[in-house]
């Protein structure tokens, strides 16, 4: 337990380096009422939990391939957890909590313990599924392959979100949701950290654990704008794709929600605390790369024939990492928006360094003012 303790405080700071940076939708006729599903959870204890995180689906052949992703936890809510978690904060930042309610309710997720081996079963439309079991950290995350018949028969909102659920014998229900792309159209690749949300991740780590666990979390300046345009003018689909982890999605929803930046699918990074597992993967160096790299390659080949935006910052890898996509995928990327924020490591990079990487697909990149939001 004590060296559990001490590692949390070590983690705290590194873990920072995953961050240390109207076309008309169909709206299907809901099926004639139907007995109202159980899909138990007979291994789901009073004082656990399951967050389901927002996915997609795409159609493949005479299928729609869903994609289930959620995570199993113990949260901790104990005045002796309360108390540890808080005097490691005030020891890493140097300052004292300025809501210590509001705090907890933003930190639990991280302070929770995850919860593998657990059998999952939901029930989507009116049928239900069993996933495969939590693996380390906690984490679900299944396919599900259905014959385009079967979800046809499901109840479709008029933003194209399936809800599922999932229920305990003591009627507690963790709901989530797919959200069905078609083949064509437009996407937009998301940052968030500095991108969307004012993270300072260039101004060090005890500025960074401030932003996300003790201020309340502001908009970048223009960005609600600029991706309420985009949903305009092309009726995006939107994908969130952050080195934030996974135990702190509710609090980035809640922000996005209360910013007013469309909804979207999100991949977030694994962590856990088991030592051996993710937990190493999600400090090496290296991760964020692979981890933002592995999922845009996964959603541009599954949408070969849509085209994408991938709008990032300057701050750490996003530059790198969309050179590598445009290099890789340049027909099927429209543009690429860098908002022009300080870098870290190597003080703040000119424009001319950053196009540099994209040759010779430098006229795809457009740079976003971090002062005004303006498209430069």
């Amino acid at each position: 337990m004590l060296l559990r303790q001490l590692s949390i405080i070590v983690v705290l700071l590194l873990m920072i380096a995953g961050c240390l940076r109207t076309t008309q939708k169909t709206v299907l006729e809901q099926p004639a009422k139907r007995e109202i599903l159980r899909c138990d959870l007979n291994q789901i204890d009073d004082d656990e939990a399951v967050t389901f995180f927002p996915s997609y689906a795409y159609l493949k052949g005479n299928q729609w391939i869903f994609k289930i992703e959620g995570w199993v936890r113990a949260p901790k809510n104990n005045r002796i957890s309360q108390f540890f978690y808080k005097s490691a904060f005030r020891i890493l930042t140097i300052s004292g909590i300025q809501n210590e309610s509001k705090f907890w309710s933003r930190f639990k997720g991280i302070a929770a313990d995850s919860k593998n081996q657990i059998e999952m079963t939901i029930c989507l439309g009116n049928k239900k599924y069993i996933l495969s079991k939590s693996t380390n950290g906690g984490r679900i995350s299944d396919v599900l392959r259905l014959p385009l018949s079967e979800v046809a028969e499901f109840t479709i909102n008029s933003e194209n979100w399936i809800p599922f659920y999932a229920t305990t014998k003591t009627d507690r229900s963790f709901k989530g949701k797919v959200r069905l792309i078609s083949p064509k159209g437009v996407s937009v690749i998301s940052d968030i950290d500095d991108t969307i949300k004012v993270s300072e991740v260039y101004a060090g780590s005890r500025v960074l654990l401030r932003n996300i666990f003790d201020k309340t979390p502001k908009p970048t300046e223009g960005m609600v704008t600029f991706y309420a345009s985009l949903q305009a003018k092309h009726n995006a689909e939107f994908h969130y794709l952050s080195a934030s982890p996974w135990p702190i999605f509710e609090l980035i929803e809640e922000f996005r929600a209360d910013s007013g930046y469309p909804e979207g699918a999100y991949e977030l990074k694994e962590f856990c605390w088991e030592i051996g597992s993710k937990f190493c993967g999600f400090l090496a160096s290296d991760s964020t790369l692979t981890h933002k790299k592995s999922y845009i390659q996964e959603l541009l080949e599954n949408f070969p024939k849509r085209q994408f935006i991938l709008i990032g910052d300057s701050g750490e890898k996003d530059p790198e990492i969309y050179a590598w996509a445009l290099n890789r995928y340049r027909d099927q990327i429209r543009a690429v928006y860098i908002r022009h924020v300080p870098s870290k490591d190597k003080g703040e990079l000119t424009k001319d360094d950053i196009l540099q990487l994209f040759r010779p697909h430098q006229a795809k990149v457009k740079f976003i003012n971090r002062e005004s939001g303006a498209i430069e």
